[in-house]
């Protein structure tokens, strides 16, 4: 009950949960809502979750009573209630035998081939075409849709400690189950995403009841796939509407905003005191667009009406961090390998590197440490070396990705022969680099470097030109405060 009740608020509904009810209190409970319904008659969606037992009749609602909560007095409630859309999910054994309580759908399918059924109605029992759910011009979607966990019996996961049936649910309300990618969850893709999962993990059978009028497909989640960004200098109220949802948001402060919103074609309602001005954008999928006072909006009037009831689903609006780095300090800290062509002709090995320094977008600033053996004909030399570091190149972000492409320069103060004599040798080296980031959270980055250089040596009195070449691996710490 829990982790659906917090699914269902964030979805914009009123829950009234009840827990280990018996059948009197729940009877109440659907008067109760009933007369809500009849008083405020803008509620357009009813939403019913039972999780529980059950038999092929009858509810199991707290201890057994001479009264138990059937199935067709369940039905009828749903029948009766005076909204436009009721969905009801039932999560407990025996749960599709609430379906049969309906009638005799062959029957009922021969009616309406003949004319004689409602007109307009379009009846899908267990149909996996997508296609026919597509929007199209029409009345908003109207109707009964039921989901049951199975005919027979129902099974929990003692892993998840849940029910197998309403996680997979919950998956798909998350995200999992916009089948056809247009921002938005029906019912029907929620069951269709459901079942087989369910079927293979259990063996049970979901069913599901479906009714509707009309030709749009009604939203019951949002897909959070797009990005808005709204500039500092737009400043007021704004109100995004998508399909059926809508979100508000109120910006007071002359600072960048960040919103996750679902994809698709939408109208943008700014408002500033008494005036408000719109415009319509495409949200792209995994994109985000930018809104700021520069743009073309339309000036209209405050009252008009159609402004929220485009939407008809009021959400709270998600603000969230963007996962790129403000142009700001970071801290880097990278230990790896190097080794260069003379080395190795020399009979040196792969030294060992560590470094600390600074980045700030396009500039980066190290002190770095490293060490390695060379093997001549009487004996074994062991370098450290000293080298102060300077970056200068490109910078791209693309969310949590992040790549540093350029050159550097290195002034290296070279320390040979230390098992022996200490001979400090000062050299230069530089050349190219290569530094993708990936953010793990909006402050803390895993690094890769990549080194390609030359550097210019004497040996015997000589000038050699030698390849360098490095690989580190670090941790970045973004510094500094953002007003994002």
């Amino acid at each position: 009950l829990q982790p659906m009740a917090r699914a269902l608020r964030h979805l914009g509904f009123k829950v009234h949960m009840l827990s280990n009810p018996n059948a009197s209190t729940l009877r109440r409970s659907f008067r109760e809502i009933a007369q809500r319904i009849k008083r405020s008659p803008k509620v357009s969606t009813f939403f019913f979750y039972y999780s529980g037992h059950a038999d092929k009749n009858y509810f199991h609602l707290g201890k057994r009573g001479r009264h138990p909560l059937s199935y067709r007095e369940f039905v009828t409630f749903l029948d009766r209630l005076p909204v436009k859309r009721r969905f009801s999910v039932i999560d407990a054994c025996f749960s599709g035998e609430i379906i049969r309580r309906f009638g005799n759908l062959q029957q009922y399918r021969n009616l309406v081939n003949k004319g004689r059924g409602p007109k307009g109605v379009a009846k899908v029992l267990e149909k996996r075409d997508l296609a026919q759910h597509f929007p199209s011009l029409g009345e908003q979607v109207q109707g009964l849709q039921i989901l049951s966990s199975s005919r027979y019996l129902s099974y929990e996961s003692k892993s998840r400690k849940a029910s197998v049936f309403t996680f997979h649910l919950l998956q798909g309300l998350r995200g999992h189950a916009d089948l056809d990618k247009d921002g938005k969850i029906s019912f029907n893709e929620l069951f269709l995403y459901a079942k087989p999962r369910v079927r293979r993990e259990t063996g049970q059978n979901p069913q599901q009841w479906l009714f509707r009028m009309g030709g749009e497909t009604y939203g019951l989640a949002p897909v959070y796939r797009s990005k808005l960004h709204i500039k500092a200098n737009l400043i007021g109220r704004f109100k995004i509407i998508v399909g059926n949802f809508y979100w508000n948001q109120h910006k007071p402060q002359n600072k960048t905003m960040h919103l996750s919103v679902a994809s698709g074609q939408s109208t943008i309602v700014w408002q500033q005191k008494q005036r408000c001005w719109q415009q319509s954008v495409l949200l792209p999928r995994h994109g985000e667009i930018t809104l700021s006072s520069s743009q073309s909006w339309k000036f209209i009037n405050c009252s008009r009406d159609d402004l929220g009831s485009k939407g008809n689903v009021a959400l709270t609006g998600r603000i969230y961090k963007p996962w790129e780095p403000e142009q700001t300090w970071n801290i880097e800290v990278q230990s790896g390998m190097w080794t260069s062509t003379g080395a190795l002709f020399s009979g040196g090995e792969l030294a060992g590197s560590g470094s600390f320094g600074f980045r700030h977008q396009y500039v980066g600033l190290s002190l770095n440490l490293w060490g390695s053996s060379l093997t001549f004909g009487d004996g074994n030399y062991i370098q450290f070396g000293v080298e102060f570091r300077s970056e200068a190149g490109y910078r791209g972000r693309w969310g949590r990705f992040d790549l540093f492409a350029g050159g550097y320069i290195s002034l290296l103060l070279l320390l040979q022969d230390t098992n022996r004599k200490v001979r400090p040798v000062p050299a230069i080296h530089g050349g190219l680099t290569l530094m993708p980031s990936f953010w793990l959270t909006h402050r803390i980055a895993l690094t890769v470097s990549a080194d390609l250089g030359l550097w210019p040596t004497k040996v015997r009195s000589q000038w050699k030109l030698s390849l360098l070449g490095s690989a580190r691996l670090g941790i970045r710490f973004l510094l500094g405060k953002t007003d994002r």
